[in-house]
Formats: C-alpha cells, sequence, structure tokens
C-alpha cells in the first residue's frame, strides 16, 4: 500500500495532475448543451394528478376508514 502512495506522490510531483485535468477538461473535444425551457402547465398538471390521486384515495376508504379520519382531524384542531 505504501508503495501505491509513493508512487503517486512521484506522479503528482511531476504535474500528473495537471495533465489528467488538462486531459479530461480543458483539452475535451466532446462537449454536450443542455436547454431548459419551462413547462407552463406544470403547476396545473400537479394539482390534477395530485386531485385524482386523492380521489382514488377517497374512494377506496370504508366508513370505518373515514370516521377514524375525522376522528383524528377533531383532535388535531
Amino acid at each position: 500500500m505504501e508503495e501505491h502512495f509513493k508512487e503517486l506522490k512521484k506522479k503528482l510531483e511531476k504535474g500528473y495532475l495537471q495533465k489528467i485535468i488538462n486531459k479530461y477538461f480543458i483539452n475535451n473535444t466532446h462537449a454536450i448543451r443542455t436547454v431548459m425551457t419551462p413547462d407552463i402547465l406544470y403547476t396545473d398538471t400537479l394539482k390534477r394528478e395530485e386531485s385524482d390521486f386523492l380521489q382514488e384515495k377517497l374512494e377506496t376508504l370504508t366508513v370505518q376508514d373515514t370516521d377514524f379520519i375525522q376522528k383524528d382531524v377533531q383532535f388535531l384542531s
């Protein structure tokens, strides 16, 4: 293990890190451009999906479930 650190130290003294940075970042000819555009309907869509989800959950509740929830609401109010 110590040999590996000695070898790394020698490489660092010879500019190893600078060479790696130049190779992979500065002189890298590959590039990507990402363009982000806002979704004007995002909030409306999110609200609709959330409303639909909650409606589905409400439809699956039993009478006991709704009673339990109402008691919790009253207790927490």
